[in-house]
């Protein structure tokens, strides 16, 4: 078996590391009696830099600290998605924490975190029989560290009792591809201050199909996102896909994500190309007080709000995207300057296309400028043409 990643770590000449849950395996053979590493955070442990760490097919219960001494470790499932990570139920701690590295990788994971469930205490009462639950508070959480890179993992939960952030970063600069996170309470992917972060080729899957199934105190967050950038230096969003389920009865509507991606406070540059984002509750994209920004050949569809709402930013480049079957297509609030809305096309919204409340010097008495945008209606006239 060929390792689900190969990469060239500094020391590539060093064989593989492996790990099973059995305790014996070899380098491209998981089902050698050679005595090995039995858990993945001993074989984490005692890595130096540069080493590959390969882990075979099997359920391996513990949770993962991942330091200094990880710096240019590579961490890979020898078979992607057969090695499942089931950090113990807990209210406190992430299932990955990763903190102080550099150049550290992570790859072809199941990773399937839960929340803390016990029975409700009244102060010093405890009522027998209850059974409630305090959720994990991130599957994996990235802080202080530089080059982490999450590829090809996926990561989902019990919708008994699961997680609130999929993939959580702070003061870190992170490269997230190829990537799907379901089951989250609050938070698909989140990064904030400090953070440069990059999400490639990934999936964000709102579903929740079985709350019925919830335990009390497993509550879905109001304004539950599934990309949110909230003071981040940069970030680069690429080929993505943000989606909630289809609603079955109009009472599914409370279970929608409140924006598909969020982003706030950025530094910038700031840029979602050649993304689609499917049924958002408030807005498909959602982005204020933020610079360098650039949405490129990207779609938002059935949005129960604005397909894409914009305020508080100058200079912004809204270029060859689609909204499709959105209360309103596209908003622009009174402080956009200076943004550039070229070859938009807004269709079949339920209210209006297009709407600009700035005012100034630009396109139709607004600060902006509109070129080549279509749709069936526009505030004020003259912003989105007829097709």
């Amino acid at each position: 078996m060929t390792p689900a990643a190969a990469r060239g770590p500094v020391s590539g000449d060093r064989p593989w590391i492996m790990v099973d849950d059995d305790g014996r395996a070899a380098p491209d053979d998981c089902g050698s009696r050679t005595r090995t590493y039995r858990r993945i955070q001993d074989a984490l442990d005692a890595a130096r830099s540069g080493d590959r760490i390969s882990v075979c097919p099997g359920r391996y219960p513990e949770s993962l600290r991942i330091g200094p001494r990880a710096t240019d470790v590579y961490l890979a499932t020898e078979v992607s998605f057969e090695a499942v990570l089931v950090p113990p139920p807990t209210a406190t701690r992430p299932g990955v924490d990763i903190h102080d590295v550099s150049r550290f990788e992570i790859r072809g994971f199941r990773i399937r975190p839960a929340g803390a469930v016990g029975p409700v205490t009244i102060g010093s009462i405890t009522i027998p029989g209850t059974r409630v639950c305090s959720p994990a508070p991130a599957a994996v959480h990235i802080r202080d560290a530089h080059d982490v890179t999450i590829r090809g993992d996926r990561i989902g939960s019990d919708p008994a009792c699961g997680y609130r952030v999929g993939i959580e970063a702070v003061d870190a600069s992170v490269d997230v591809s190829v990537a799907q996170v379901t089951d989250f309470l609050a938070r698909g992917v989140a990064a904030g201050p400090g953070t440069d972060i990059d999400i490639d080729h990934s999936d964000i899957r709102f579903l929740h199909r079985d709350r019925p199934a919830a335990l009390p105190g497993s509550v879905l967050d109001p304004e539950a996102t599934g990309i949110a950038i909230e003071g981040a230096d940069a970030a680069r969003i690429q080929t993505v896909s943000v989606f909630t389920r289809v609603p079955e009865r109009p009472t599914d509507l409370v279970v929608l994500l409140w924006a598909g991606i969020s982003i706030s406070d950025a530094h910038g540059p700031v840029s979602i190309r050649h993304s689609v984002i499917t049924r958002a509750w408030r807005a498909g994209i959602r982005v204020v007080r933020s610079g360098g920004l650039s949405i490129l050949n990207t779609l938002v569809r059935r949005t129960y709000g604005d397909g894409i709402v914009l305020d508080e930013l100058s200079g912004a480049r809204i270029v060859g995207d689609d909204t499709d079957r959105s209360v309103t297509g596209i908003r622009l609030g009174p402080a956009s300057r200076d943004v550039l809305v070229d070859h938009l096309r807004a269709t079949r919204s339920a209210v209006i296309d297009c709407v600009d409340a700035s005012t100034g010097a630009g396109t139709a008495g607004t600060a902006n400028q509109w070129r080549n945008a279509t749709g069936r209606s526009s505030e004020p006239d003259g912003i989105c043409l007829a097709p």
